[in-house]
């Protein structure tokens, strides 16, 4: 996405002591086209649809006829429907832009999309003003279908309706918060205190989706889910045996807070510790970098 931010930000602005790293795989765009030219998707080229207000923004990503995808069982012919959407709250008066969901088509997952799109929507929304911060709503949000299933054998039993189905969505979203920089809204310790925790459950692979674990609380918000994350690759833990002998709510605490668990079902927000890191990740150059590292410091919340 080409962005002349000079143009924004006419004063000359300090350097915050970093190089830009940018993640996840190359793109570039030309007018409404977006050409992938790194990763599982390289050769890619999807339609960008954008729809940015004040209050709201969306991203639409669309198939393109006569594209030669990798994509192996993508629908044939073209579908309609979208590849990918992404959908943002905007707050004017703070600035803070609120990602609510990554929707991303099934052939399409596990291919870096989510990290492409996070980079993308997120250097076209710092592009827009003087002043933004970012949050992410419902990171993970639990899925579910059905009713009655009890917890494991040894757990409380909790009081009320039980869950059938569950299943974990947007992990990669959750991976992505964690690299740059996005900390719990809640109170983690608060949350996970064992008198708090009514249960743990293992959550079993439902590819595409990975195994997790389901926790159920005595307060709001009443379920959270976590995936466990491999510290030496910064994978998930796909190995479904490391959840069903987690009983320990201190345990995961401990690995949330040092960045190997990842919880989900509540709020993110970035951290204010994370502005130079995510301005280099976002940036191409020196110049975006220390424009977009302005930009969010204006925005950072007291």
């Amino acid at each position: 996405m080409a962005v002349t931010l000079g143009r924004i930000f006419r004063r000359t602005l300090p350097d915050p002591g970093v190089d830009p790293v940018p993640f996840g795989p190359r793109y570039s765009i030309s007018g409404d086209r977006l050409a992938i030219e790194s990763g599982p998707l390289a050769g890619t080229a999807l339609r960008v649809e954008r729809r940015v207000s004040h209050t709201k923004a969306d991203f639409s990503f669309y198939e393109l006829a006569g594209d030669s995808s990798p994509i192996a069982n993508r629908q044939s012919p073209v579908s309609p429907d979208p590849v990918a959407h992404c959908h943002f709250d905007r707050d004017p008066q703070t600035g803070i832009e609120t990602l609510w969901s990554i929707f991303i088509r099934s052939e399409y997952r596990r291919r870096g999309l989510t990290t492409l799109l996070t980079r993308l929507t997120f250097r076209g929304l710092l592009a827009t003003g003087r002043r933004h911060w970012f949050s992410i709503r419902k990171l993970m949000q639990v899925d579910t279908e059905g009713r009655n299933q009890m917890p494991p054998p040894g757990s409380p039993r909790p009081e009320g309706p039980q869950l059938q189905r569950i299943a974990l969505h947007n992990l990669g979203l959750g991976l992505v918060a964690l690299r740059l920089g996005f900390k719990p809204e809640p109170d983690l310790a608060r949350l996970l205190a064992p008198g708090n925790v009514d249960a743990i459950q293992a959550i079993p692979p439902d590819p595409p989706s990975p195994p997790g674990l389901l926790l159920r609380l005595g307060t709001l918000p009443g379920l959270l889910v976590a995936a466990m994350v491999d510290p030496k690759s910064g994978q998930p833990v796909t190995d479904a045996s490391a959840y069903e002998r987690f009983v320990s709510p201190k345990q995961l605490l401990r690995q949330a807070l040092s960045g190997h668990a990842v919880i989900g079902n509540i709020d993110y927000i970035l951290s204010r510790t994370a502005i130079e890191p995510l301005a280099a990740r976002l940036a191409n150059d020196h110049a975006e970098l220390r424009h977009f590292a302005a930009a969010l410091r204006r925005g950072a919340p007291n």
